[in-house]
């Protein structure tokens, strides 16, 4: 168990370290794209004429950073989510098999996939 801890520790720190990188590139690249589309074929000077939007630029400086990071967040967590709900899994089929399975059951009956994810929940139970 106390592998598990430390492992999911230095992995918790690595995937940290994955998302902000990759969350800083995106950032940069999404900044490039937007700046060079609005520099490309005079778009500035027709939205300067429009006068809907003022301060375009820095706009888009504001704009991308927030989201790039809610973005970079629904996988983060939806991995999450799912490691946490799988080491549960593992502790609960550990502790007590046949509420495991029970549990298993009434969550894919619940949620539609009984033919699916029973079988596949029974071997891991067994």
């Amino acid at each position: 168990m106390v592998g598990l801890v430390i492992n999911g520790g230095v992995v918790n720190l690595f995937f940290n370290f994955v998302v902000s990188r990759l969350t800083l590139h995106w950032r940069a690249w999404l900044t490039r794209d937007l700046v060079r589309r609005y520099l490309n074929g005079r778009a500035y000077f027709r939205i300067e004429q429009d006068n809907d939007v003022d301060n375009i630029d820095q706009r888009i400086q504001q704009e991308v950073g927030p989201f790039c990071g809610m973005a970079m967040t629904l996988p983060w967590v939806l991995l999450y989510t799912g490691s946490g709900l799988s080491v549960q899994g593992w502790i609960l089929k550990s502790i007590a098999p046949a509420l495991f399975l029970r549990c298993a059951r009434l969550w894919c009956r619940d949620h539609g996939h009984y033919v699916v994810a029973v079988p596949s929940v029974y071997s891991l139970a067994v």
